[in-house]
Formats: structure tokens, C-alpha cells, sequence
């Protein structure tokens, strides 16, 4: 799941953003409802916190998918392995 390349994307995405503190006002990044349409926003305004909260909510999505078969994968390795000591 964390080399998905939709998840590696929105983690870019979302590091990204949260890194646009100095430079440019303006800032290109892949829309989170259409990946291939560019939305140009200007940084610290109500669209781009919009944003940065899609993606955080899509990768919470996926964290939770990596916790619950990280959770399935233990018990699996418990049942398996539980006669083998």
C-alpha cells in the first residue's frame, strides 16, 4: 500500500503544500479531485487549506487501509507460527 503510486503521490502533494511557507505566492499542484488538472492557488488562502484537507483526509484514508492489514498480517504470523515454538 505505501508504494501505490496514488498514495506516494498525494504524500508529494501533501508535502508539498505544507512546505509552501516562503518563495512564490502562487503555487501549481494536481487538483485532488481530478489529479490531472492543475489548480493554481495562492498560498495561506481558504482554497489552498481546502486542499491540504482533501489530502489529508485521503491519506488518512489509506493509513487506515495500511493499519488494519498491518493488524491482519500479526495475527496471520501468530496463527502461523504459533505451533512452530
Amino acid at each position: 500500500m505505501r508504494r501505490d503510486p496514488v498514495y506516494a503521490k498525494i504524500m508529494h502533494n501533501l508535502d508539498k503544500l505544507d512546505k509552501m511557507r516562503f518563495g512564490s505566492v502562487t503555487v501549481n499542484v494536481p487538483s485532488p479531485d481530478y489529479p490531472e488538472k492543475l489548480v493554481e492557488v495562492r498560498c495561506n488562502s481558504p482554497e489552498m487549506r481546502e486542499i491540504i484537507s482533501k489530502y489529508k483526509v485521503m491519506r488518512a484514508e489509506f493509513d487506515d487501509q495500511i493499519g488494519e492489514l498491518l493488524t491482519r498480517k500479526a495475527r496471520l504470523q501468530k496463527q502461523l507460527f504459533k505451533y512452530t515454538l
